[in-house]
């Protein structure tokens, strides 16, 4: 989703990036309205988890130990799914319990902690405090080591 006061502000030339723009018609809609080129990736659906991959690996730290699978472990893993509802609160959500090998299990369906086997946290984060830190609280790169120029954000 895109929330600017005057598309003018994001200038000519655009990537885009999302799914939603593999689509045709959303992509030349929004070159309509923006008065853009935009440029649509070949990776443009995966772009956020190729992003977070880039990131993972520019943070990985050497560790004692890993918690990743040969492939042997992995042409031996076995495992199984159930169903259950929670009912630990008021959602009682449903939930798909995936049991593996070694007494490894993985569930998903859960609206809150509980159903993970967590106390519920009461305290919400503060997502404007968060998303501010992420924005201002770093050094950014100095001219010379910017090889790709600056990045500008709509309304900042």
């Amino acid at each position: 989703m895109i929330k600017v006061a005057d598309a003018s502000e994001l200038g000519h030339h655009i990537v885009v990036q999302g799914g939603t723009f593999y689509n045709n018609a959303v992509l030349r809609s929004f070159e309509k309205i923006a008065d853009c080129h935009a440029i649509r990736p070949d990776i443009a659906g995966i772009m956020g988890a190729f992003g977070a991959a880039l990131i993972a690996r520019e943070r990985y730290v050497e560790c004692e130990g890993t918690t990743m699978l040969s492939i042997d472990e992995i042409q031996r893993l076995e495992y199984s799914t159930s169903m259950a509802k929670c009912g630990l609160c008021t959602n009682n959500c449903r939930l798909t319990i995936n049991k593996f090998s070694g007494n490894r299990r993985f569930i998903t369906g859960n609206r809150c902690e509980r159903g993970i086997g967590k106390e519920k946290d009461r305290t919400p984060p503060n997502l404007f405090d968060y998303k501010l830190k992420r924005y201002f609280d770093y050094e950014p790169l100095s001219p010379q080591e910017a090889r790709r120029g600056t990045i500008g954000f709509p309304g900042f």
